[in-house]
């Protein structure tokens, strides 16, 4: 159950990675992100997102280089690398008051 779960979480933000290089400004991203059209086209949005999917691929893409070398502590780290991520993620979104 540990490795589905697992995998779950590096086929999402391999999805996220799609979403914010590729797709931004599709009704998908802009429903999940809460993103605006007027926010979409400021200059440098497009090139903030899709740097955020990088990092994203790379959370992904460790947790897989993980299973391939068959190393559960790289799993872990990048694992604990999502939590964290999230965490941050959440505190600032409430924070910032949209909760």
């Amino acid at each position: 159950m540990a490795h589905i779960l697992t995998a779950l979480v590096a086929l999402e933000h391999f999805y996220i990675l799609y979403l914010e290089m590729f797709a931004v400004e599709g009704k998908t991203a802009k429903c999940i992100f809460s993103l605006t059209d007027e926010f979409i086209a400021q200059q440098k949005v497009k090139a903030m997102f899709a740097n955020q999917g990088v990092y994203n691929g790379f959370l992904a893409a460790g947790i897989i280089f993980g299973y391939v070398i068959q190393q559960i502590s790289v799993i872990y780290f990048f694992l604990t690398c999502v939590i964290i991520a999230a965490t941050f993620g959440a505190m600032q979104r409430r924070i910032k008051g949209f909760w």
